[in-house]
């Protein structure tokens, strides 16, 4: 994987679609203006309690015009959706930091407080510039896939497995929160675990998953992390009273991101 910044790598994706060793990673997004505000706040209202990927979906797919080498009409959003869904996460969210990033441009202002004991510094608005957010983009097709040496094996299929092969999660597993019930980690599994040591394609279920020791399930989770481009949804900086590092994770809420 090669790290850059959002500023450097520009309207390109993470990873876009591989077709022979070649990457597609360019995309286009239309301008965010009322009329579209007013479509997303119409299906909102209609649509109460909507989860954060839901609406991160509704929006994008109102903003998106060129995708994976195909053109995207806004008037059919339903479209565009179904082509989100085939993307990795790591490159939705590329999407969502770069739609906020043309819309109200490289400043972003986040709640900060200082966790250094001798400062506990606030700062309701602390100035992050957008453009300097780390990005790790796939240089080569076999970035994509990883295994996991598993050191419990176990059985599926009537097969004890030794070993599971993943790649990126795709988007199309957010299609699904929302729900009390919804397993964020075990969804990611699903979508990731492509293949084990006897299977070269398998669809694992949540009775197979379960099996899996948290010795295991914890490399896992590792090693799709490894194998997955994308923004680092981290802002780094100083405090701007002790000057002590910091590391926050972003808020990507649609609500407070677009402010």
């Amino acid at each position: 994987m090669k790290k850059t910044t959002l500023g450097e790598h520009g309207q390109n994706l993470p990873t876009g679609k591989v077709a022979g060793g070649t990457f597609v990673r360019e995309f286009a997004l239309r301008e965010f203006n009322f009329g579209i505000d007013r479509q997303i706040a119409k299906v909102r209202e209609a649509q109460d309690g909507m989860a954060v990927s839901a609406i991160t979906s509704l929006v994008l797919s109102r903003l998106v015009t060129k995708l994976h080498g195909q053109e995207c009409d806004p008037a059919k959003p339903e479209e565009s959706k179904a082509l989100l869904y085939k993307c990795s996460v790591g490159d939705v969210m590329y999407m969502w930091l770069w739609a906020r990033f043309e819309a109200m441009g490289e400043a972003l202002e986040i709640p900060f407080q200082c966790q250094m004991p001798s400062c506990l510094h606030k700062d309701p608005e602390l100035k992050f510039d957008m453009r300097g957010m780390d990005v790790f983009v796939a240089e080569g097709e076999d970035q994509l896939q990883g295994t996991v040496k598993l050191s419990r094996p176990y059985t599926v299929r009537k097969e004890q497995i030794t070993e599971l092969k993943v790649k990126p999660p795709l988007w199309s597993i957010f299609s699904q929160a929302g729900g009390a019930s919804f397993n964020y980690q075990g969804a990611v599994f699903q979508s990731s675990v492509y293949g084990t040591d006897k299977h070269e394609t398998i669809v694992l279920g949540e009775p197979e998953l379960d099996q899996l020791s948290r010795k295991d399930y914890k490399a896992l989770a590792k090693e799709i992390d490894r194998v997955s481009p994308g923004p680092r949804l981290v802002i780094e900086g100083k405090c701007p009273k002790c000057e002590g590092d910091f590391k926050q994770m972003l808020d990507w809420d649609y609500d407070t991101f677009f402010e």
